[in-house]
């Protein structure tokens, strides 16, 4: 049976913690049980690993200066990495 990828993309996961956080990561983490590859693209955060693995789901840090007056993940700056990313099948 073919493995199927997913990819995941939030603003909001952690080290945030709230209800968006810890939804996407119960899902995620229920995909990969079931034998999904399942990677959860979200913003950086200062001091913590651009890349990383938690309970079997990979999580790919893109950075993306905001606009000004904005503090949203996905600006000009990460569509372009999350783009270069799905190209490449890095995921």
């Amino acid at each position: 049976m073919e493995k199927h990828k997913i990819a995941m993309i939030s603003d909001w996961y952690f080290p945030k913690v709230g209800g968006i956080e810890y939804s996407m990561h119960t899902l995620a983490k229920t995909l990969s049980k079931h034998g999904y590859e399942v990677s959860v693209i979200t913003r950086s955060y200062p001091g913590v690993p651009e890349y990383s693995r938690r309970d079997g789901v990979s999580v790919i840090r893109v950075k993306g200066k905001p606009l000004p007056g904005q503090r949203r993940f996905l600006m000009p700056g990460a569509y372009k990495e999350l783009f270069n990313l799905l190209k490449k099948r890095e995921l």
